[in-house]
């Protein structure tokens, strides 16, 4: 197991690269999620630059909002158009 941990370089490789060896699973695969956790709890501590969990939640948030705003905007030049045409 030492050398699974040596060869992904995080402490939490060695317990998903044990279980992906107990399943016969690939252990790249699943070692690419668990750096992902923790890179993101790394920034939310402070520890690395980037956007936080919360400042993340936000922006999906605004995005969501941005999203429903621009078909609002299509349906209303649609709209607007077959009315100009009607004349």
């Amino acid at each position: 197991m030492s050398k699974t941990l040596a060869c992904f370089g995080h402490p939490c490789a060695a317990v998903v690269c044990w279980r992906a060896e107990r399943d016969r699973a690939r252990p790249r695969c699943l070692v690419g999620v668990v750096r992902g956790s923790g890179s993101q709890a790394a920034i939310d501590v402070g520890e690395q630059p980037g956007p936080t969990s919360d400042e993340r939640e936000e922006l999906r948030r605004e995005v969501r909002v941005l999203r429903e705003e621009r078909e609002i905007l299509k349906k209303a030049a649609v709209f607007f158009a077959k009315e100009g045409e009607s004349r």
